[in-house]
């Protein structure tokens, strides 16, 4: 008798809580609409809600800061609620504090913008993409002229280019070197080791990459090569086999665990081969085997070459002092530039008050 009186106050209880509810929903069920599979509450008064002691508790925040457009989690998943996006992203413009300014800055910038954007800008990687842009030089002007461009992931150099350079082929003499490309913004420095047994392309590979972690070791493709570039891949050296002329190299280099293999373009089609499908070739062998290894193209004659490359897949390039050159010069870019200087000297108004009538 006593579980039978349970039972049934439990299903008064039940009851009530059921019809409470009920009247609830019917009260302002023309406010509510469905959107999907989400049931949104677009009009719902709070106080409404506010009448019931139980919702203040479950909310454990004030009536006052439900924000008056809610929409519940999809009936799929398990999701907590959230606001519905009511509006486009906002660009705000505030003034900066007069504290945190320099009086050199009050004279350059007026206005700081800030972002709020519900869909972040992608990161600078993002838009990079899997891109390595080298420089292959060893001229202490062209570092200064063109790695502040910002376009370069790093610099290549190897014995010829140092002896055009007038630079010693010395590790004294390559840490020097690689220190001034790294100041510049350079991430990665390759430098040649030398020598004609393994033993001696070993030693000389050890001390090159002991200076930073960032220099790249290149051991060019030879029999006493390869052997070099695995010992050293297996001291955990970073290698980049170089003088590489047919796609049957790239497997050697990529099972040397080398992290770059490069490719001479410009030689291969001298020689008569089709250095261009060669090149395609050695790409596609890399990510068929989905090697982490990347095809390294060198002795690009022009920039027209360069983008065919990119058209093919290639990703990664290293290119002399005048071919990123003409990466940064077209004739039409620069009538273009002309005259929009001409137009905006010619067009210059009063700093100090917007064309909108209001003071900067």
């Amino acid at each position: 008798r006593k579980m039978a009186g349970l039972r049934l106050t439990w299903l008064a209880m039940a009851m009530n809580m059921a019809a409470w509810a009920v009247s609830l929903s019917h009260a302002e069920v023309k406010d509510c609409k469905l959107i999907g599979s989400r049931l949104c509450f677009a009009s719902l008064p709070s106080t409404k809600l506010g009448q019931s002691p139980a919702f203040s508790r479950a909310c454990r925040k004030p009536i006052a800061d439900v924000r008056p457009v809610r929409c519940s989690a999809p009936m799929n998943n398990d999701q907590e609620d959230h606001p519905l996006p009511t509006k486009r992203p906002v660009t705000q413009w505030t003034m900066p504090s007069a504290g945190t300014k320099s009086s050199a800055a009050k004279d350059k910038v007026s206005l700081w913008k800030q972002h709020s954007l519900e869909v972040p800008a992608p990161s600078l990687n993002e838009k990079k993409g899997d891109c390595r842009l080298f420089l292959d030089t060893a001229n202490l002007n062209d570092f200064t002229e063109l790695l502040p461009l910002g376009i370069f992931y790093g610099v290549t150099t190897n014995p010829l280019l140092l002896e055009r350079a007038q630079i010693p082929c010395s590790h004294h003499a390559l840490h020097d070197l690689a220190a001034t490309a790294f100041a510049l913004g350079s991430k990665e420095f390759m430098c040649q080791t030398w020598g004609t047994k393994v033993d001696e392309l070993v030693d000389n590979g050890i001390r090159l990459a002991n200076f930073d972690s960032r220099v790249v070791v290149k051991v060019p493709l030879t029999f006493a090569g390869i052997e070099a570039a695995s010992m050293m891949s297996n001291l955990g050296i970073r290698v980049c086999t170089t003088a590489c002329y047919s796609p049957h190299q790239v497997l050697t280099s990529v099972s040397a665990g080398a992290e770059y293999v490069a490719p001479y373009l410009g030689r291969m089609n001298d020689a008569g081969r089709d250095g261009m499908q060669s090149v395609a070739d050695m790409q596609k062998i890399v990510d068929g085997m989905r090697s982490k290894t990347r095809v390294l193209v060198a002795s690009i004659r022009d920039a027209d070459q360069l983008a065919m490359l990119a058209a093919r897949g290639c990703n990664t390039f290293t290119i002399s002092p005048t071919v990123a050159r003409m990466l940064t010069e077209d004739e039409l870019t620069m009538d273009a530039a002309t005259d929009f200087e001409k137009s905006a000297s010619s067009n210059m108004g009063d700093e100090k008050k917007s064309s909108m009538g209001f003071s900067m």
